[in-house]
């Protein structure tokens, strides 16, 4: 782990590099047969698909204004997975809700777990650390006042799986 952080420091165009194979090991398993793309187009379209990927992934917003949005106090409303399929919701239990509080200085309190504190890894992962000061990595994703965390590491869900929440203050 200190070995990729290292290398996130040092060399950021890596992180970019890899989450591209990512992205072009997504666009294979697309249900799109190789047969109805001509050969001839394969490559242009691959190159288009890299620069798009480069210079998406190279804009990245500052740490400190994407965490500002990221802090608050937010509601569970729904969690999702997969079985292999389209994604399952399963709205929230409403007797019972789940908050999730995300401070200014780091800490956190989350509904029923042991996490305790958090650091914003870049502007897609979350790291919250519990009391026993072990990591777990979450990709996360803001659009308006939704906020979606997936795990991403060390704990992850092959068919997609994560949680949405919606800000409360």
């Amino acid at each position: 782990m200190g070995g990729i952080k290292w290398l996130d420091l040092k060399f950021p165009i890596l992180k970019n590099i890899l989450r591209l194979y990512h992205i072009s090991l997504a666009f294979r398993n697309l249900s799109i047969k190789t047969t109805q793309i001509n050969d001839n187009m394969k490559a242009p379209l691959t190159l288009l698909l890299a620069v798009l990927s480069i210079v998406f992934f190279s804009c990245e917003k500052g740490e400190t204004l994407k965490s500002a949005t990221l802090t608050g106090k937010w509601k569970l409303f729904d969690s999702f997975y997969s079985i292999g399929g389209p994604l399952i919701y399963k709205q929230a239990d409403l007797e019972t809700p789940v908050f999730l509080d995300l401070k200014n200085d780091g800490k956190l309190s989350y509904t029923n777990t042991n996490y305790t504190a958090f650091a914003v890894k870049d502007s897609i992962i979350v790291t919250f650390i519990d009391k026993n000061k072990d990591r777990s990595d979450f990709y996360y994703f803001i659009k308006g006042d939704t906020l979606t965390l997936s795990p991403a590491g060390p704990r992850i869900c092959i068919e997609g799986c994560g949680e949405r929440f919606i800000k409360v203050d």
